[in-house]
C-alpha cells in the first residue's frame, strides 16, 4: 500500500526493493495490488513459507510475470529445496546461528544453489565484516552501514534506512 501510495522512487532511488510476504499474501493476487514494474520487486518469504502446490506454483506464476524471490530465516538447505530452487536471493542472518552452524548452512546453500546471491544480513561489526567479507562473497548489511562515524566530531549520525538492498549496493 505504501508503494502504491508514495510511489517506488521515493523509497529506492532507482534500486529494486525488498517486500517481505507471508503465506497468506503468497496466495493473493500480488500482481494486481502492486503498481510498481515487476523487475523493482524482490518478494522476502521467510522460512515459515509452505511447501504446498498451491504456494510454489505462486511463486513459479510470479516469477513468470518478472518479480524474483528471496527467502530468509532457514535452518537447512534439505528442507528448502523446492523454494531454493525458485529463489533468487538467500538472506543468512547473523543473529541466529553461532559460527559453526552458520558456516555449514552457508556451504550447503553454496554448494547445491551457486545461482542465489547471497545476503549477510545484521552483521554486528566492522570486524566481523571484514572476517566473513575475505571468505565469503555476496552483498552485506549491518549495523555499521547505518551508522557512520562523521570526522572531526564527536556525533554519530544515523541515516534513515530505506531497504536493505539499497544499503547493500
Amino acid at each position: 500500500q505504501m508503494l502504491n501510495k508514495i510511489g517506488i522512487e521515493a523509497f529506492t532511488m532507482g534500486k529494486p526493493i525488498v517486500v517481505p510476504i507471508d503465506n497468506f499474501m503468497l496466495l493473493a493476487a500480488l500482481e494486481l495490488q502492486c503498481s510498481a514494474p515487476a523487475d523493482r520487486i524482490i518478494f522476502l518469504v521467510d522460512g515459515d513459507v509452505r511447501m504446498e502446490e498451491p504456494y510454489l506454483a505462486n511463486v513459479d506464476r510470479l516469477k513468470a510475470l518478472g518479480y524474483r524471490f528471496a527467502i530468509q530465516k532457514i535452518d537447512s538447505a534439505a528442507s528448502y529445496a523446492p523454494i531454493l530452487n525458485k529463489c533468487d536471493f538467500i538472506f543468512f542472518d547473523f543473529r541466529r546461528f553461532d559460527q559453526k552452524e552458520y558456516l555449514q548452512l552457508h556451504s550447503d546453500v553454496s554448494s547445491q544453489y551457486e545461482r542465489l546471491t547471497r545476503v549477510y544480513t545484521h552483521i554486528g561489526s566492522m570486524e566481523l565484516f571484514t572476517n566473513i567479507h575475505n571468505k565469503l562473497s555476496g552483498l552485506y548489511e549491518g549495523r555499521f552501514y547505518r551508522t557512520p562515524i562523521t570526522r572531526g566530531e564527536e556525533a554519530q549520525v544515523t541515516p534513515l534506512q530505506v531497504n536493505q538492498i539499497n544499503l547493500l549496493n
